[in-house]
């Protein structure tokens, strides 16, 4: 599928009658599916800027302000993504935005499910692996 294809699939999927404020499609995405929701998310990752359309571009805020604001749906993404996606680039997408902006945001208040879902998914704690650790050594 070409990336102006891939556009207009998320657009279709980002379009709800009366959505005409970024409230109204953060309240769209919030009640669809985790695997639908993944499966968007995949799909902006191969969009390149000039095939973004408006409905791309809420969907791209969507996810970019999910990981504050809702970080238990956020790692249910992440793991939505990883369990369906077995493309590196995609992978390290995740870690290097999605996983990254999660852990800075929450890490403290999400550990304990962190670490229960690492110890249970290997595609998981690899993905932890990557997540860089921006802190001093006084920090550790």
């Amino acid at each position: 599928m070409s990336s102006t294809e891939d556009a207009d699939t998320v657009a279709l999927r980002a379009a709800a009658p009366g959505q005409t404020t970024p409230d109204d499609a953060e309240i769209f995405l919030d009640a669809m599916p985790i695997s639908e929701l993944a499966s968007m998310w995949d799909t902006l990752q191969r969009l390149g800027r000039r095939d973004q359309t408006s409905a791309t571009w809420a969907a791209l805020m969507y996810f970019n302000h999910l990981s504050k604001r809702r970080p238990d749906r956020a790692l249910d993404l992440a793991l939505e993504v990883l369990r369906v996606e077995s493309d590196k680039p995609t992978s390290v997408q995740l870690n290097d935005t999605f996983m990254l902006a999660l852990i800075d945001a929450h890490g403290t208040e999400m550990i304990e499910r962190i670490e229960r879902e690492a110890s249970m998914n290997k595609r998981f704690r690899d993905l932890l692996g990557g997540v860089r650790c921006y802190c001093t050594p006084d920090e550790l």
